[in-house]
């Protein structure tokens, strides 16, 4: 819900490509390779830490691209790895 809010919000930017990470983080890391966006929203949320290794694979493609991390819970252990990829 956040994340389709913020798509929303930043779509309609001039300028701004939108790359959105569905259920596939490869497809992510490879539009995130190409086109090099300046910031990257991940919801690293995902059981099993997908998330986290979609945003330390996008980092790693990327390294000047900035990661907007999403997180689900309320926790210190999420902040502690959100940051730990670059986030």
């Amino acid at each position: 819900m956040v994340r389709e809010a913020l798509v929303k919000a930043i779509a309609p930017l001039r300028g701004v490509t939108v790359l959105v990470a569905e259920n596939n983080g490869e497809s992510f890391v490879q539009a995130v390779q190409q086109h090099k966006p300046e910031v990257m929203i991940v919801d690293v949320s995902h059981p099993a830490g997908a998330g986290l290794d979609v945003a330390r694979r996008a980092k790693a493609v990327h390294n000047r691209g900035k990661v907007v991390a999403l997180v689900d819970e309320e926790s210190d252990s999420a902040l502690v790895n959100s940051y730990e990829v670059g986030a």
